[in-house]
């Protein structure tokens, strides 16, 4: 899975996109029109970055453990949390509002 792909699956990037408002179509379904992602907060991170989370991605992805996977996803999400510089004090919010969600 690419990077921006890893971004998009991040818990940063699903509380961000809990948070705006979402346009329906006639099912009355909700989704993202194409300007709501041009709103999405990318950053470039480092190449060494990308491919920490690359890797990071290649082995959730090829693992049965649900233990493993629980354990990729937080890393993956902890790697996306370092390159957007969010603060604990964020991160705690963010988590706990994700949790209230889909948990």
């Amino acid at each position: 899975m690419d990077f921006s792909k890893n971004l998009l699956n991040s818990k940063l990037f699903t509380w961000f996109a809990c948070n705006r408002p979402l346009y329906t179509n006639l099912e009355s379904m909700a989704h993202f029109k194409i300007l709501d992602l041009y709103q999405l907060p990318i950053k470039i991170a480092s190449n060494k970055d990308q491919n920490i989370i690359e890797d990071l991605s290649k082995q959730l992805l090829e693992n049965q453990d649900e233990n493993t996977k629980v354990s990729l996803m937080k890393d993956i999400d902890d790697k996306v949390y370092k390159i957007f510089e969010v603060s604990k004090e964020e991160i705690k919010f963010i988590e706990s509002e994700y949790d209230e969600k889909f948990n």
